[in-house]
């Protein structure tokens, strides 16, 4: 079965197939005369097995139409780190910009950050912090270090504040994509906040 999902995913460019925690491989298509197409091959030209269908689930999308008015924080265990995060809304057309590829976390940073400022007026700090685009690398949703340097404490080094900046990009966007699994959340931006360590 998997080599014929595999095969299904080269003949079919917007298919898209996960496997769930219990084990149920979904397959992702762009309408339902789309996957009838998409099992018909999978069932009599790539595998020839049976394979038990349940119905077409349509997911809904919500998104965020104001700035949250509540800040989410988190503690670290020691009590000397704290994150922050609001939930914000995407200006008109960015979502479709990032979907489209034609911004992308392979840019450089000045380069994105030049998109960002003549396209849709972000400010320099703004454009310049994008830390990840979610909840795949093309994602509709924009999460970013909104942290200012008078919110940190002094310098470490640079292989710390890397190992760092990474851990929390690792966090934001491990938390905004269980927030877009379970809720479909699109178009939202997530300024995330930190205190205590550096960034750079």
């Amino acid at each position: 079965m998997l080599d014929g999902l595999r095969k299904v995913n080269k003949s079919y460019p917007l298919l898209t197939t996960k496997v769930e925690e219990s084990g149920e491989h979904i397959i992702l298509g762009t309408g339902e005369l789309y996957l009838d197409c998409v099992m018909h091959d999978l069932r009599r030209m790539f595998s020839e097995i049976e394979i038990k269908v349940s119905d077409p689930v349509v997911k809904f999308c919500e998104t965020v139409v104001e700035t949250s008015a509540l800040k989410c924080y988190a503690d670290t265990p020691n009590k000397k780190n704290r994150l922050t995060m609001i939930a914000e809304p995407l200006e008109r057309g960015l979502a479709e910009d990032l979907e489209g590829g034609k911004v992308t976390m392979k840019m450089t940073n000045k380069d994105r950050g030049k998109f960002f400022e003549t396209k849709y007026q972000w400010d320099l700090l703004a454009s310049r912090n994008i830390w990840a685009f979610g909840p795949d690398e093309q994602g509709p949703n924009v999460l970013l270090n909104d942290t200012l340097p008078s919110e940190v404490s002094t310098p470490g080094s640079t292989a710390q504040n890397s190992s760092l900046n990474e851990t929390l990009i690792s966090v934001g966007t491990g938390r905004y994509e269980a927030l877009d699994e379970r809720e479909g959340i699109h178009q939202a931006r997530f300024p995330m906040g930190y205190s205590g360590r550096p960034i750079v």
